[in-house]
């Protein structure tokens, strides 16, 4: 099985930016091996002859090789503490950085320890990383850093301690996205879904989620003053009781981000 098929499996609610064959879909990419058989001549009793070498065969030579060779075994290490981020496997991990194995190396799709850390919301499996030199800033095919993948999964604590690792809140993926324009996503996405508006203690909770994290950004902008309309905020919601209090509260946290992203766009204009 090849790199992408095994570090592909990830809670299906994560999906930022990466396509079809991103971390959150299981797909079993195993590697064609040619089924044309590959002939070889030895010599035996003074006569020629020609045996074949099926791909079974091809393939455990191949993995020997990988096995014994330097390089080989390095990919293979970087390839495991991958995993044991994804996983959250802390005592692999750690193992793994002890041993030396690099915490920066990407996959193919460039995504490194740490996007699939932040991605799973393991503090202690961040921690590690980051402990060890893990860059904050890398970027993957599409340019997500791992604080847009924790933005967009929404998990606060992990935001916070990847901005205070000097990750940047301003950095843009591909597609020109910030860590910000995703969280404010999200509260498109809690505006559309009728099952958590429906539950009003629940859809206060996520709302309260989000100001956390805008929070956590215009802090690291520089944006002391936010922080004092946001709380506001934080107490309109500790009396919100039903859906239409916590609409009111999350049309103006959308309107305060909405004009907080275009005085940001405004100064990188000028």
């Amino acid at each position: 099985m090849d790199e992408e098929s095994d570090e592909t499996e990830v809670a299906t609610s994560f999906k930022v930016n990466w396509p079809s064959e991103s971390l959150s879909l299981n797909v079993n990419n195993k590697a064609i091996l040619s089924t044309a058989a590959h002939s070889y001549s030895t010599q035996e009793h003074g006569g020629q002859f020609s045996r074949k070498v099926l791909p079974s065969r091809i393939k455990l030579r191949s993995q020997t090789s990988a096995k014994f060779s330097p390089l080989g075994h390095e990919k293979v290490a970087e390839k495991k503490l991958r995993e044991a981020a994804q996983r959250s496997k802390v005592e692999t991990l750690l193992q793994l950085v002890n041993y030396g194995v690099s915490v920066s190396s990407p996959d193919s799709k460039k995504r490194t320890a740490l996007h699939f850390a932040a991605a799973q919301g393991n503090e202690q499996t961040l921690r590690i990383l980051l402990e060890h030199g893990a860059n904050p800033n890398a970027k993957d095919l599409n340019g997500n850093t791992p604080l847009h993948l924790a933005a967009c999964t929404n998990h606060l604590r992990i935001v916070t301690l990847l901005l205070q690792a000097g990750a940047k809140a301003d950095a843009t993926d591909f597609s020109g996205k910030t860590p910000l324009d995703l969280a404010c996503s999200r509260l498109r996405v809690l505006h559309g879904d009728h099952c958590i508006r429906g539950q009003p203690s629940i859809y206060c909770e996520e709302v309260k989620q989000v100001i956390e994290l805008i929070k956590a950004y215009m802090l690291c902008l520089g944006n002391k003053q936010a922080d004092k309309t946001l709380q506001t905020m934080t107490t309109m919601l500790e009396t919100s009781t039903t859906t239409e209090e916590v609409d009111e509260v999350h049309d103006l946290l959308t309107s305060f981000t909405a004009m907080s992203l275009s005085k940001s766009a405004g100064k990188d204009n000028s």
